[in-house]
Parts: structure tokens; sequence; C-alpha cells
């Protein structure tokens, strides 16, 4: 069971001014009080003329523009209780709590051109370290591909997820235990760090549509610091062998 905190919103990066460190024009201004210099002078041709060192300050610059703006990766990991009785304050062994599932993501964002929302295709690795005893993982390191899209209005935005999740992969049974997953969150800002969140989020096990798992939460998250993010959340479950009541606590670091 992977797990990641929502409203890990779309982010699409600026490039980086041309007049910055590291990236300059050979550019001639004559001065205007002095004779133009013929285009045969062979000063001017050694002022138009790049050296290796700038052109290759020029390709590195814009490659690493163009991974900002549209590659990022980011690590989630958290918590979780699960209650069978209505309350994560039960007792007994209708309560399991422990750490999750880590996540690494790596997403690519596509150019956002005239839509009115952002696009992105992630990649993500579910590491294997959640009980899987206690419900809480599948002892399986599991492999994901997600179509991501964001719809941001001033302080108000839409987060729509839709994936496919390789269960066994490693295993060497890739038909066995794959999910298709579906979530959708709507994001409000309170402060430029902290949004609440309202999360619906389901999936279903290839041709079991029977054993399907939905829950929703609402939580709120906190960027206490650049593009690190802690969060939490809590709702109702329902599904074959789903908890009545599920509350998760996460952090989120993106890169």
């Amino acid at each position: 069971m992977f797990f990641r905190l929502p409203g890990d919103r779309i982010r699409q990066q600026n490039d980086a001014p041309n007049d910055s460190e590291g990236y300059r024009r050979a550019t001639v201004a004559p001065s205007a009080y002095a004779p133009t210099p013929s285009p045969s002078d062979p000063v001017l041709k050694a002022k138009k003329s790049p050296s290796r060192l700038e052109i290759r300050q020029n390709i590195i610059h814009l490659v690493k523009s163009f991974i900002e703006k549209h590659f990022s990766c980011s690590l989630c990991t958290g918590f979780v209780s699960h209650s069978r009785r209505g309350s994560i304050h039960s007792k007994g062994r209708d309560v399991n709590t422990g750490i999750l599932d880590p996540s690494p993501f790596a997403s690519w964002v596509f150019e956002q051109g005239e839509r009115p929302f952002s696009l992105a295709v992630e990649g993500l690795v579910d590491l294997p370290t959640a009980s899987e005893s206690r419900g809480l993982g599948d002892g399986n390191v599991d492999l994901g591909l997600n179509l991501a899209a964001t719809r941001e209005w001033e302080r108000t935005a839409l987060d729509v997820n839709l994936g496919y999740l390789f269960a066994e992969y490693f295993r060497g049974r890739p038909d066995e235990g794959d999910e298709w997953f579906f979530g959708a969150a709507v994001r409000h800002e309170i402060t430029d760090t902290v949004e609440t969140f309202v999360e619906a989020f389901a999936k279903t096990p290839v041709g079991a549509s029977s054993d399907t798992f939905f829950t929703t939460r609402v939580g709120a998250n906190w960027e206490f610091r650049e593009d690190r993010f802690l969060g939490g959340g809590i709702g109702p479950s329902s599904g074959t062998d789903s908890p009545d009541l599920m509350a998760t606590a996460g952090i989120m670091f993106v890169f």
C-alpha cells in the first residue's frame, strides 16, 4: 500500500533568465560616438564567436532549465492507524498502528500551453517496510505508473490521479495482485504554508471489482520548509476487509 500526502501539486518551474550567471551571450553594442566597425573586422568577428567554454555553459544552462521545468522527485512516508470499531481509540486487536511503506516518486510535467490544467506522468516505487501481518503493507516491492492533473484557481485547487500498480512484478507473477487506483482531492490554502483538503481514494484489484477499497479523508498540510511538507488526515473506509476508520500522518520531501 503506497502512501503520499494529498495535494502534491504539479509545479511549473520558471525558466532561469538568459542573463543569469553561466549563461552569457556574445553581443556587440558599438558606441554611438565611434565609427561602426566593418563586418570583416577581426575584432568584431572574435566578439561574435563564443568560446567553447561559453558554448558548454549555455548547453548546461539550457539542459538544467529544461530539467527543472519538467522533472521533479518526491519521497513520502508516514504512519497509519486502522480501526474496525469506528474509532481510532478502540483497544485490542481491532486497532492496528504502524509505519507505512515509503514511496519515492518521479514526475515528468508536460507543457501546460493553453490548457486550464497541468498534466504530469509519475513513476513510483513502493518499498516493503510496513507490517504485512497487521495489514499495513503487502511485503512486496511494487511499481506504479500514474497520470496526474491539477487545476488551480486563486487559493483552491483540484488534483486528480489515475494509475496502475504492479504489485507482484518482482515475484515473477506480473498479473497477480495488480491494482488500479484513482484519487481526487480538493485543496484550499489558508495561509502561504498551510492548506486544508478533502480527499477520496479508491483502488481495485485487476479482475476483482468486489474487493474495491474506498476511503475519504479530511485533513491539512503544512509546508514547514520549502518543498518539505507535514500532513495528516482522518476518514472512514469501505470495501472488503477494509477498516471502519483510518487516520494517517506523514511527511513528504520534494526535490
